[in-house]
């Protein structure tokens, strides 16, 4: 089996995998076609990329610590080194990553290979501990000039006790004990956070994140190693607090609807020269698996878990409501951009980690949409439109992101047309399957003249650059929006697609990054590459001779390099691939263009 806590492997300037060791691979798996920024926390990856910038230009080392996901979706801290390597005249950025949760005899190992190890740790605001789970016995360190400094070494009933007494508020005692029952079950990961006194040299209360990986040494004794991280200083009082409790969400204390509304309307109108005011929409991705999976009670555990994350962030700077479900909505005045930018990381973190907190199995992301006044205009109306369209582009992106509204960018974007706005805050999901429904009753009842219409809103909503049909003899295209202008496809490149074998047995095949197929499937490597084709999806459709009769193309070009192709973008392209190919079979001759 391999060891997954320590690898190394070398990327190139796009962050994509240009070489990695076996442990490397293991610990990618099946993620190992994406840029390694997709493993990593949104904060940490921008560290990354900044990172390995630096280090191409000055061919210096560095180290940092990032967190990244694990196989199971659990993040954990990694230890990162990163060099300049310029094997065969090719610049890249080599890295070696080694988890911080390390056992001692491998913790020696890699010790000896980097420098001051133990105050690179603790430099970076970390506590340490190790639980031994066969003696009970738990012990919180750190390292100052490479010396251990033990703050705790006793059982750790006798800890918990003395933070129950001593240190946690009153609020925060039934998470330690939490954290004492998780320690001395067999979980593999654990993360809990709650508010201590224990590592602060003036008795202020900090709230701390405390995380562990299970281990056993190599004389087989069980331990619990992990670090304690310092979240966020708790200093700041929610503005709410001060609401009338007719205003309030009775299931988590912020504002309801109509209160946080208008809250926001008063702040735009008494707006300040020169002062930034921002309203964003909190999402959580994928709420409804996790009422189906874990029930309704933990569903609303992680509704209030969020209301706290934002609470917290946010502090006397704005306002928290929520509009219904899963959204919480933000009113917050006096950030610049980049205030806002680490305001959403903090909630984003903050949030998964309380989510692990409550369900050790249960990875949940948010998507996030914001706009900011006066850049975009003042009137609410006017603003909540555009966030929106933050907030749905985020969705459609892939989720787990924040989208921060630039009429440059997101002016011209479109919302898929529907009944009302709530279509909207469902997701991509919802949006598609809702496409595909329309585009059965428009073929039932139009025929030829809901074909096209259904191509542009298949664009539309799945954010497509480029969608090309091939038909009939020869294949000659029959439909294209791309704006290459070479929509032609040559036969041996329609004998390598019918050949490849990535299709699955429905027809389909999704390729996220087209020079990863060069030496696969060259032939359609070329045909890609010329076109400036970064990520495609085909729809083949064999004749009875099994010839390939229909070729839909569905494409993101290399400038939308940050699309890929969803869990469920297979599925809608399927059902939506099989129903065009219907209607052009019943109402169009072969090789008639669209």
């Amino acid at each position: 089996m391999e060891d997954l806590s320590f690898f190394c492997g070398a990327v190139d300037n796009d962050l994509y995998m240009q070489y990695a060791d076996r442990a490397c691979k293991a610990f990618l798996g099946n993620r190992a076609d994406k840029q390694i920024t997709d493993i990593m926390m949104e904060f940490d990856a921008d560290f990354f990329k900044d990172a390995c910038e630096r280090v191409l230009i000055s061919g210096f080392e560095e180290d940092m610590l990032i967190s990244l996901e694990r196989p199971d979706g659990v993040f954990s801290p990694f230890h990162i080194n990163l060099s300049l390597s310029e094997d065969s005249g090719v610049r890249c950025v080599q890295f070696r990553a080694s988890d911080v949760y390390l056992s001692e005899e491998r913790s020696r190992e890699f010790k000896s290979r980097l420098f001051e190890y133990e105050d690179f740790v603790t430099g970076m605001g970390f506590f340490l501990f190790k639980y031994n789970r066969d003696s009970g016995n738990i012990s919180f360190f750190s390292y100052e000039n490479n010396e251990k400094k033990i703050l705790f070494d006793n059982l750790l009933s006798a800890w918990v006790d003395v933070q129950i007494e001593q240190f946690v508020p009153e609020d925060d005692k039934a998470k330690v004990a939490s954290f004492q029952s998780i320690l001395e079950s067999s979980v593999e990961n654990c993360s809990v956070t709650f508010h201590t006194s224990f590592f602060s040299d003036d008795e202020t209360t900090k709230l701390m994140q405390f995380s562990g990986t299970n281990v056993i040494s190599q004389g087989g004794e069980r331990f619990i190693n992990g670090f304690v991280m310092n979240v966020k200083e708790d200093s700041k009082t929610p503005v709410i607090s001060a609401m009338a409790s007719s205003d309030k969400d009775q299931a988590t204390g912020v504002y309801d609807k109509e209160a946080i509304k208008a809250y926001a309307i008063k702040t735009l109108s008494e707006m300040k020269d020169d002062e930034w005011v921002w309203i964003a929409i909190f999402d959580i991705d994928e709420f409804k698996e996790v009422n189906d999976n874990y029930g309704r009670s933990f569903g609303d555990e992680v509704i209030r878990a969020l209301s706290k994350c934002i609470l917290r962030a946010v502090g006397s700077s704005g306002a928290v409501g929520r509009f219904g479900g899963d959204q919480f909505f933000m009113c917050v005045s006096g950030m610049e951009e980049n205030d806002i930018r680490g305001l959403f990381t903090e909630v984003k973190k903050n949030f998964e980690w309380e989510v692990l907190s409550i369900q050790s199995d249960c990875h949940l992301t948010l998507t996030i949409g914001t706009v900011s006044a006066p850049l975009n205009g003042t009137d609410y109306d006017v603003l909540f439109e555009k966030l929106w369209k933050a907030l749905y582009i985020g969705k459609a992106k892939g989720r787990n992101r924040y989208i921060i509204y630039r009429e440059e960018m997101h002016a011209s974007f479109e919302l898929p047309k529907a009944d009302s706005a709530a279509k909207h805050t469902k997701g991509q999901t919802q949006l598609l399957a809702v496409m595909i429904s329309d585009v059965t009753e428009g073929i039932i009842g139009l025929g030829r003249g809901a074909v096209t219409p259904a191509l542009k809103e298949l664009s539309d909503v799945m954010l497509l650059d480029g969608v090309r049909i091939f038909s009939g003899p020869g294949l000659p295209c029959v439909y294209s929006t791309a704006e290459d202008g070479n929509d032609a496809m040559p036969e041996e490149v329609a004998e390598g697609i019918m050949n490849s074998y990535s299709f699955d047995q429905n027809g389909i095949m999704m390729i996220d990054r087209v020079e990863l197929c060069q030496e696969k499937d060259p032939l359609i490597y070329e045909w890609a590459n010329e076109r400036r084709i970064g990520a495609v999806a085909f729809y083949l459709e064999k004749g009875r001779e099994g010839k390939p009769v229909r070729v839909f193309s569905f494409e993101h070009t290399l400038k939308s390099n940050n699309r890929r192709w969803g869990a469920e973008d297979a599925n809608y392209l399927l059902i939506f691939s099989k129903l065009i190919a219907l209607a052009l079979r019943e109402y169009y001759a072969d090789g008639e263009a669209i």
